[in-house]
């Protein structure tokens, strides 16, 4: 699937396939970046169980065309959150052929679809070499109000977040991991994994050439067999104790090996969120870029 959506970015902006190719695929499939790992095909949610959205308001996915290219958090009535490796500027160039969808549990129906009038990526965001600063703000041309499409709560900045806390996460897809290229992932769904020690996130990740920093959150499995998230859920949100806590970057069940998710935190960017959101309410006291 991450291939046929590849083909046809590329047909739609005229680029050369060999000029592109290791951007679109950082962009639309984020495992491009660790060529060692072997992504399974479609959106997979290992261990996971259908949820209902008017439990999950905040859930949003961002399309192009019919296809889902990411899930979202919605911060605002016209403002959705997700991955930096989601809005690559060298594909979306005609921004009339995404939208965002909210208030569904069927990822291809009703709920409320609406245009994309712009989008912010992190400035120090480098699309195709890192997830570090993966975080961008995507502008809706018309106001979600949908009665099952409501503001997510932002943490504050001095949130830190521990090994064995538990975080929900939520997106369209299956669970199981058994599945096809044409069969339909289309149920929100949701999963609860455990956060584990950054130290040893970090040293299953540095031989992929990923340093997981302090921007960073590891949650799901160390070994085999546990609950991890996949592609369909890139972008999407990680909530802990009601609030936004993380951005679903890497699901590492998207690959037959244990590594674990990895999960940008959302506390070290509310200030960088609510500046380039123009969100006027009050910033925690310590805040910086």
């Amino acid at each position: 699937m991450c291939r046929k959506m590849i083909i046809v970015k590329l047909i739609l902006v005229g680029l050369a396939y060999s000029q592109a190719r290791a951007s679109i695929q950082a962009t639309e499939c984020p495992l491009a970046l660790f060529p060692n790992i072997v992504p399974k095909i479609g959106a997979v949610l290992q261990g996971g169980h259908e949820a209902d959205i008017k439990y999950h308001t905040y859930q949003a996915s961002i399309f192009h065309l019919d296809q889902q290219l990411c899930s979202g958090t919605i911060l605002t009535k016209s403002i959705v959150l997700t991955a930096a490796h989601c809005v690559n500027p060298m594909i979306w160039v005609l921004l009339s052929q995404y939208s965002v969808r909210v208030g569904s549990n069927i990822l291809q129906e009703p709920g409320q679809l609406v245009g994309i009038e712009n989008y912010i990526a992190h400035e120090k965001y480098k699309h195709g070499t890192s997830f570090d600063y993966d975080i961008a703000l995507v502008f809706t041309r018309q106001p979600l109000t949908h009665h099952f499409a409501r503001p997510v709560e932002l943490p504050f900045k001095n949130v830190i977040y521990h090994a064995g806390q538990y975080a929900t996460v939520t997106g369209y897809g299956t669970d199981t991991s058994e599945i096809s290229i044409i069969r339909p992932l289309e149920t929100l769904h949701s999963i609860r994994v455990p956060i584990i020690e950054n130290h040893i996130c970090e040293s299953m990740f540095r031989p992929m050439g990923e340093l997981v920093t302090s921007n960073f959150w590891c949650a799901g499995k160390e070994i085999e067999g546990s609950k991890d998230v996949c592609q369909g859920f890139t972008g999407g949100p990680a909530i802990i104790d009601g609030y936004l806590a993380g951005i679903v970057l890497f699901g590492a069940d998207c690959a037959d090996v244990g590594y674990p998710g990895l999960y940008l935190s959302v506390p070290k960017f509310v200030y960088w969120i609510k500046k380039m959101g123009g969100i006027k309410e009050k910033i925690p006291r310590g805040d910086t870029l």
